[in-house]
């Protein structure tokens, strides 16, 4: 998935990317006098050195998820008024999820199919007690005929016993484990909707749509949704777009 944003900075020609750093905090301030728009003060701390520095901004888009299940502390939003959501009104819990790849195809005798005959290409675990969520074949990004991966995600690290279950004789050839996915609630359920537009002005939210659906192509259309926000508010056409949470939700 790197590639894919790796390619749109490429393409984009973005001039500078910070690399190794993690922003800590986004403070508004006062309007810019030529612009009559508030400008924005980004913390950032370098990740190899601990240091951290200043940078202005006219515009910011938050494009990575504020996880109130993370480790790491939240990010600091400060002087956006009191009727702005803080850090913690947009973050909501994302669990734990476990992806391990595997070169070769499972057992098809671990689904009770006969030995030989092909395993489909997706298998979903819908046992709520079971650590398994699903399994499923993966192509190369290239299209082309190279050999596919099989992934099993599942809630923890899988033992050896599963591993040896559906997929014998193998070892996983990577294993990835982080916080993928939120934990969905309906709309009775959600005390607020997580709006694009955070403060009215320039700071943007783009996984904001995580809260109903989340996989890249989701981000990638809330991502879409901001910069087009953004584009009205740069050339002063807001009233032509409606990004407050009773609009969302009413889309919902």
């Amino acid at each position: 998935n790197f590639q894919v944003a790796q390619g749109l900075l490429d393409r984009a020609k973005v001039l500078n990317v910070f690399r190794g750093t993690s922003v800590t905090r986004i403070a508004r301030n006062g309007l810019d006098p030529t612009s009559g728009r508030p400008t924005y003060t980004l913390t950032a701390k370098d990740e190899a050195t601990g240091v951290a520095s200043d940078r202005a901004y006219d515009l910011v888009f938050i494009a990575a998820p504020l996880d109130s299940n993370a480790k790491r502390p939240l990010l600091s939003l400060e002087g956006l008024g009191d009727s702005a959501p803080s850090a913690a009104d947009l973050a909501i819990p994302y669990h734990r999820t476990v992806a391990s790849f595997f070169s070769e195809a499972p057992d098809p005798q671990a689904f009770g199919l006969e030995p030989g005959t092909s395993c489909p290409g997706t298998v979903l675990f819908l046992d709520t007690a079971d650590v398994l969520n699903s399994i499923g074949e993966h192509g190369p990004v290239s299209g082309t005929e190279e050999p596919t991966a099989w992934k099993l995600f599942s809630q923890d690290v899988p033992s050896r016993e599963i591993v040896d279950k559906f997929f014998p004789g193998q070892a996983p050839t990577s294993t990835c484990d982080w916080h993928a996915y939120p934990d969905y609630m309906d709309a009775s359920q959600r005390s607020r909707v997580i709006p694009f537009a955070v403060d009215g002005d320039g700071l943007f939210y783009c996984n904001a749509m995580e809260s109903v659906a989340s996989c890249m192509e989701v981000v990638a259309v809330g991502a879409k949704n901001c910069v087009l926000l953004a584009e009205h508010y740069v050339h002063g056409t807001s009233e032509l777009t409606d990004a407050s949470p009773e609009a969302v939700a009413q889309a919902l």
